[in-house]
């Protein structure tokens, strides 16, 4: 729609762009960026990404600085008529080696990595580099204030002006937030009136923000930031607008953005050049940086290269900060046009890529694969020790039926259980997924925003108590979508060397077809086919009569592709025997059968 391709006919771009539309296009332009970032920072939840960040700080830290490195030198070396001053190629170099957690989120959403390993660690390395990011934006409105006329005296104005801003959404804003959603009934969304109060400050957020100095998108960032993500609060602002954002305003923010582009008026090809040169070199630099410092954490060469291709991937919030640095005169507005060029043919590139070399179902360690050889039996299990097992939970209503199962198996001194509960959640509200060990003494990260979480564990805490330490008990909740959400157990079982996998069927009252009803059997499905302990194919109403809520036993593994391994199917009954049987063999004794 721009002057690149339709724009060339005057006569199209007279009737699209008419001055008064123009001006409506801006605004609303404006809405999508400022509502769009506050969105994606909205889904982030920083305390839960941080703890998984503080394992791989290196990952985001060192790329970067050698993609800055050889961006910086280069443009030293290369003269670019528009980036003279070291000021300006120190901007530009580091403008262009960031990488954004909220556009690398949404990246791996597309990609459908939100909840693969490699995509936790890109997400976490991207963290850690937005954390330098925003050091940096200060620093540069600084310097940039200390040039002008009485700089000194503004520079101070905009540090206190931005921590007075910062502790006021910290301290005032998010007690308010907090305590709407603490007032919020249990499973009910919160009240309409507190959504659009939420929604409607967001534009005098980024109005603020920009009064102060600091750009108009950082005030609604930090907003988004503060605001609790996750149910009940986050999700229903997530439900109630991100949709009239996705598909209203952000496409026009882009095409705001397509219209200041025009490839026919590029005259300088050979700073053009100089600048392909080194935005490409910067890219690889990273790359290179991403795989020496992967394979010090002991991930395989190929991952270590996605990696560095993932961190490379650009968004909407690199086009409005090169959008902003052009309006401040720091950027020529040829450079601009390329720089955005470049991007979005770097990312769109990346991404086939990305899908051809990495394969969410494969370990990081060459030495912890899913797909090796040696699946784990439960007649492999090793004598004496406790038998391990993981316990998938949906709700409350399969608890009765998992302790009794649990129960079932006569666990004695001899052979003691240790049981993973997982409780499953589907993933709301928030961009992070989440698989944590539940802390039932502090229960600070559940109780708030799943308090059913709470109810659950307490039940298998309480057998745990009343089982003479027969049975030991390690809550976990998951947090994920659905179609991703037997990664993380399948990890966890790797982890814990889990011979024994137990997921429930979806409930047997639910309405034939629903759509929770669907995802809980393709989520059955993906546990067949990927899980270490697991049987292929299990013909599921034999068990229905044995569990009122319909638990499935998986005893057996097959190898996605590869030969059966398991044994043929046998009924609910001798199942149950013959579980009860093998789980007391582990510590050498015979049960009575269940």
């Amino acid at each position: 729609m721009g002057p690149t391709f339709l724009g060339k006919d005057k006569e199209y771009m007279d009737h699209v762009y008419l001055p008064r539309q123009t001006d409506a296009l801006t605004v609303g332009a404006l809405f999508g960026a400022i509502y769009t970032v506050f969105i994606v920072t909205l889904k982030m939840d920083i305390v839960l990404t941080w703890r998984s960040a503080r394992r791989t700080w290196k990952l985001g830290v060192i790329p970067f600085l050698t993609s800055f490195c050889v961006m910086f030198v280069l443009l030293s070396i290369y003269t670019v008529p528009t980036l003279e001053t070291p000021f300006e190629r120190f901007i530009l170099s580091c403008n262009a080696s960031f990488s954004n957690f909220p556009v690398i989120c949404q990246s791996m959403m597309d990609l459908n990595l939100l909840t693969s390993e490699l995509g936790q660690i890109a997400m976490s390395s991207a963290f850690i580099n937005d954390l330098f990011h925003w050091v940096f934006i200060i620093l540069m409105y600084v310097l940039i204030n200390r040039s002008r006329p009485g700089g000194k005296h503004s520079s101070v104005l905009l540090i206190l002006s931005f921590f007075a801003f910062t502790l006021t959404l910290l301290f005032v804003v998010r007690p308010l937030l907090l305590m709407i959603a603490r007032r919020t009934p249990t499973g009910k969304p919160v009240r309409n009136a507190y959504v659009i109060l939420i929604l409607a400050s967001v534009p005098v957020v980024a109005f603020i923000g920009d009064v102060i100095g600091i750009s108009f998108i950082y005030g609604p960032l930090f907003y988004g930031l503060i605001v609790p993500s996750g149910p009940p609060l986050g999700s229903t602002i997530l439900q109630k607008s991100e949709t009239l954002v996705d598909e209203l305003f952000l496409p026009l923010a882009w095409a705001h953005l397509g219209k200041g582009i025009n490839l026919y008026r590029l005259g300088d090809w050979g700073s053009i050049l100089r600048i392909n040169t080194v935005i490409l070199s910067g890219h690889f630099a990273k790359i290179i940086g991403c795989i020496l410092v992967a394979l010090t954490y002991k991930i395989r060469l190929k991952h270590g290269l996605v990696l560095g291709l993932m961190l490379n991937v650009k968004g909407i919030i690199e086009f409005i900060i090169y959008s902003r640095l052009r309006k401040m005169k720091l950027l020529d507005t040829q450079i601009y046009q390329y720089l955005v060029i470049i991007l979005l043919l770097t990312t769109t590139i990346i991404h086939p890529i990305v899908e051809k070399l990495y394969k969410p179902y494969t370990r990081l360690d060459a030495h912890n694969s899913r797909y090796h050889p040696r699946i784990r039996l439960i007649q492999n299990t090793v004598r004496n020790p406790e038998f391990c097992m993981i316990c998938c939970i949906h709700n409350e209503g399969n608890v009765r039926s998992m302790i009794s199962l649990i129960e079932a198996c006569n666990p004695i001194i001899s052979s003691a259980i240790c049981a993973y509960v997982v409780h499953l959640i589907e993933l709301q509200g928030r961009s992070t997924p989440v698989l944590l060990p539940v802390d039932m003494q502090r229960r600070t990260f559940s109780s708030f925003n799943y308090p059913i979480t709470n109810h659950i564990m307490r039940a298998f805490d309480n057998y745990k108590r009343n089982s003479n330490g027969h049975v030991t008990i390690m809550p976990y909740i998951n947090i994920s979508p659905y179609k991703n959400m037997h990664e993380a157990v399948c990890n966890l079982a790797q982890d814990k060397m889990v011979s024994f996998l137990i997921v429930p069927f979806h409930e047997n009252d639910l309405p034939r077809g629903s759509q929770m009803t669907t995802f809980i059997r393709d989520l059955n499905f993906n546990f067949h086919a990927y899980a270490p302990c697991t049987q292929q194919q299990h013909p599921r109403a034999r068990y229905r009569a044995l569990f009122p809520r319909g638990l499935v036993l998986h005893g057996r593994a097959r190898r996605p592709g590869g030969p059966r391994v398991g044994e043929p199917h046998v009924g609910a009954r001798e199942l149950a025997d013959d579980v009860v049987l093998v789980c007391s063999k582990g510590g050498g004794g015979e049960s009575g059968g269940g």
